[in-house]
C-alpha cells in the first residue's frame, strides 16, 4: 500500500537559486563598470628622448592595437547604403571630390510614387472619355494604390471608360468586366481560374 508523503519544502533550494542568480548578476554588473585595458607597448622598442631645439620626428613601432580615445559618429538624416567607394583610404582629395556613391531605397520608392502620381494626374487632367491605364498601381504601396483606384472610380462615375491592365487581383474586383490573357491570348474566366491567372 502506498503511503502519501507530504510535499517537500523547496524554500532552501529556491533561496540558493535566487542567491546564485543575484551573485551572477552582481558579477556581470561589476564587470560592465570596468574600463577597457589600455594597449601595452614593450619598453624595449620605445626610444625616449627630449627635444632640445627644433622639430624631432621619430617613427615609433610596437606590437599591439591602437585604440581611439574618442569616437564620433556622424549620422545622416536619411537611411542609405554605400553603392561604391570612389576614393580609397590614403588617397589625396580636394574640395568637391566625390568620396562615396550612395543610394536610398526609401527615396527611390518615394520618387517612383511621386512620378506615378504625377503621370496619373496628367492623364486625367483633360477629363478624358477613354483612359488607358497600364499598371497604374504597379510601383505603389497599398495606400497610394488605393488613392489611384479612388481617382479611377471617380472618373468612371463621371462617365469615363477605363481600360486598365493589372496583375493585382485586388484591383480587378473594381472592374465591371474582366478580360484575362494567357500567353498573349484571351481566355475565358473558367480557364483563368483553372490556370490561377489573376
Amino acid at each position: 500500500m502506498d503511503v502519501a508523503r507530504p510535499p517537500r519544502k523547496k524554500t532552501v533550494r529556491n533561496v540558493l537559486i535566487g542567491g546564485g542568480v543575484l551573485a551572477v548578476a552582481g558579477i556581470f554588473t561589476w564587470l560592465a563598470t570596468l574600463k577597457q585595458a589600455a594597449p601595452t607597448v614593450d619598453m624595449a622598442v620605445v626610444i625616449q628622448d627630449s627635444v632640445r631645439q627644433g622639430d624631432m620626428i621619430r617613427e615609433v613601432r610596437g606590437p599591439g592595437t591602437l585604440v581611439p580615445e574618442q569616437i564620433q559618429f556622424i549620422t545622416a538624416p536619411a537611411t542609405a547604403r554605400v553603392d561604391r567607394v570612389v576614393v580609397q583610404s590614403g588617397e589625396t582629395v580636394t574640395a568637391g571630390d566625390v568620396l562615396l556613391e550612395m543610394s536610398s531605397p526609401e527615396t527611390v520608392i518615394a520618387t517612383l510614387t511621386a512620378d506615378q502620381n504625377l503621370n496619373a494626374a496628367r492623364a486625367v487632367a483633360g477629363d478624358p472619355a477613354i483612359l488607358l491605364a497600364d499598371e497604374p498601381t504597379g510601383n505603389l504601396d497599398s495606400v497610394n494604390g488605393e488613392a489611384v483606384m479612388d481617382l479611377l472610380r471617380e472618373l468612371h462615375r463621371n462617365g469615363a471608360t477605363i481600360c486598365m491592365v493589372t496583375h493585382d487581383p485586388r484591383y480587378e474586383a473594381h472592374a465591371d468586366r474582366s478580360i484575362h490573357l494567357f500567353d498573349g491570348r484571351v481566355i475565358d474566366e473558367q480557364t483563368a481560374a483553372a490556370l490561377h491567372v489573376p
